[in-house]
């Protein structure tokens, strides 16, 4: 879910073992559910950021991940299993998934990218492992599609056929590692569960 303090809306429903989307909204919220929610956001996030990751080595449940953008651009998560994060935190996604209910549906795009920063130790186990691809080795198309994507981390930017199809030309993962000018990305690629069915 994309919300910013103007109220705009956005949610992605994915399948992430699977990479596909299956249905997204949009909408404007009011201000005081607006304010409430970041208020609340912002309350998690100073008590729950210490731990971060709330799993405890499970693998089924009701999973949550959440980002909180600072007013310098930065970026902190917490993720995880929501039974087994604090209070506060599950409140907060509680709050979040009623927001859906206020919102409009409207058709898939035919492919998402989502991007999300690599830290320093990932990023070298990666480079380690040959999984990194240097971003400037490839087609210059391509390269367009990634960096809007780069540009507007943690969020679900849309792409159209034709760029979609740049991604099936290149036989490109829909999991994506890689390396511009020194700083790691993984670049995630979510399909429309439409083109599955058709």
């Amino acid at each position: 879910m994309k919300l910013d303090h103007q109220g705009n809306a956005e949610v992605i429903r994915y399948i992430g073992s699977q990479q596909l989307a299956v249905e997204a909204f949009q909408g404007n919220l009011s201000s005081d559910f607006t304010n409430r929610v970041f208020a609340t956001s912002n309350k998690a996030f100073e008590e729950a950021l210490h731990d971060q990751s709330y799993t405890s080595g499970l693998t089924q449940g009701d999973q949550f991940h959440l980002v909180f953008v600072g007013e310098n651009k930065t970026y902190n998560k917490i993720f995880g299993f929501v039974h087994l994060a604090p209070k506060v935190v599950s409140s907060t996604v509680a709050e979040l998934l009623k927001v859906v209910k206020h919102l409009n549906q409207v058709p898939l795009a035919t492919a998402y990218l989502k991007s999300e920063p690599i830290s320093n130790e990932r990023f070298t186990q990666l480079q380690s492992s040959g999984l990194v691809k240097n971003f400037e080795t490839l087609p210059t198309k391509l390269r367009e599609i990634l960096q809007s994507a780069i540009d507007k981390p943690y969020t679900f930017v849309t792409l159209n056929n034709t760029q979609y199809q740049h991604f099936l030309v290149n036989k490109l993962n829909s999991e994506l590692f890689l390396n511009k000018q020194g700083n790691g990305y993984q670049i995630e690629l979510f399909r429309a569960d439409s083109l599955t069915k058709a």
